[in-house]
């Protein structure tokens, strides 16, 4: 039985990433270059992952990025508690069985 993806659940090799990053910097606003720097020393990574990764965060829903107020060039990004993102993979995997039980 193959199973659908859930947008909301992150793969591993991001999982482990955003949970050092939580650590690293909590909740507060960080630029690309704070995430960079901690990425690449825990995991070696390069900028084109890091971008990948922030990417791929914001679209799953567990970043919110913002312009910086001193240079609209760059984004400001805002890691979501896991704990609310859980909640709601917990309510949307309950919905869809709740939903293919009828």
């Amino acid at each position: 039985m193959v199973e659908d993806k859930d947008p909301n659940l992150l793969p591993k090799w991001m999982m482990k990433r955003y949970l050092i990053l939580r650590k690293e910097l909590g909740f507060k606003q960080a630029s690309f270059d704070d995430i960079y720097k901690v990425l690449h020393s825990f995991f070696k990574d390069n900028e084109k992952v890091v971008r990948i990764f922030l990417s791929e965060l914001r679209k799953a829903g567990w970043v919110l990025v913002d312009f910086d107020p001193k240079d609209n060039r760059k984004r400001l990004y805002q890691f979501k508690k896991s704990e609310e993102m859980f909640d709601k993979v917990i309510e949307d995997v309950y919905a869809k069985k709740v939903a293919t039980r009828k």
